[in-house]
């Protein structure tokens, strides 16, 4: 999908939140908004006012698109990152009910899709940036930087209003597990983001294995028993992502290495298995006709 489909989505997905919004909020007037329904409407608002401008440089200036569209991408992720907690937050009753359930499914959905349109056209403008020099796990992680963020500031914001800085129950710990955890997925998987030219796929197999590991245990702190992730929100679904993006990652990263390498399994004399390069064949096989193309030289000399 090019990048002007995708800002045309987030558009429309950001228009269709923002009627949603509103009509949650149509019986209040505007002085009567709080705090939190003000934020989530100003954050839907920035995402239509920067996808339209992203929109329109796409289309009328492709040459120069690439140098504004990347700080636009930016903002609108920043704030759909930071957004979408308040917006799906079962306290503010926007999108989500106390109960737990989803009272505006318009909200809800285009919400997440708004973030997730977000997310791809970061790959996308990586993916251009680096041209052929982009790799398989390119997007994969962008993706995780961006829901690492997401579960350390739901997570944040579960600590804060739940009061959980000076408590040392399961349910806060747990937060902070979601807190420090984001903080350090997103912080590594940026690191390889920038450095990714110059971090090898045996590398990037290896810090996705240690992700995943961290994320396991996230998912099992932050979405069972006492965690704050257990209910349906943003902390849940970033949470999971997260987790599943790593397995991605790790699988994507180790098989590239293998692909890279020529490396196969194959059985040795002795009934073991033994490694075996497959370039190290084909160099026997050059030279062994190389050979024979000289000894066919030498016969025809001969005959001459």
């Amino acid at each position: 999908m090019t990048r002007l489909r995708l800002w045309i989505s987030l558009l429309t997905a950001s228009v269709v939140a923002l009627i949603a919004i509103l009509s949650v909020l149509d019986d209040r007037s505007e002085s009567e908004w709080q705090r939190y329904e003000g934020w989530s409407v100003s954050v839907i608002s920035i995402s239509i006012a920067f996808s339209f401008f992203g929109a329109l440089s796409s289309m009328l200036a492709p040459e120069m698109a690439m140098k504004v569209e990347l700080p636009f991408i930016i903002i609108v992720l920043g704030f759909w990152c930071a957004g979408l907690p308040s917006i799906l937050n079962p306290d503010q009753n926007l999108a989500v009910s106390p109960e737990f359930a989803i009272s505006n499914a318009n909200l809800f959905f285009f919400s997440y899709a708004s973030l997730i349109f977000s997310l791809l056209l970061l790959g996308s403008w990586f993916e251009q940036k680096n041209g052929e020099d982009s790799t398989p796990t390119a997007l994969g992680w962008v993706l995780l930087t961006s829901t690492s963020l997401i579960v350390m500031s739901s997570s944040i914001k579960v600590l804060q209003e739940d009061d959980c800085r000076r408590d040392a129950s399961p349910y806060c710990n747990r937060t902070r597990f979601g807190i420090f955890g984001g903080m350090a997925s997103g912080a590594m998987a940026l690191i390889v983001v920038l450095l990714r030219k110059h971090v090898p796929m045996n590398c990037q197999a290896v810090v996705g294995f240690l992700l995943l590991i961290l994320w396991a245990c996230g998912v099992s702190y932050i979405t069972f028993g006492s965690g704050p992730g257990t209910t349906l929100g943003s902390l849940y679904f970033a949470t999971w992502s997260s987790f599943f993006i790593c397995i991605n990652l790790t699988a994507t990263a180790a098989n590239e290495y293998i692909i890279e390498n020529d490396i196969r399994i194959v059985s040795g004399k002795d009934g073991g298995a033994e490694k075996k390069k497959v370039e190290e064949t084909a160099a026997v096989v050059v030279e062994e006709e190389g050979k024979a193309t000289e000894k066919h030289d030498e016969e025809e000399t001969t005959k001459k």
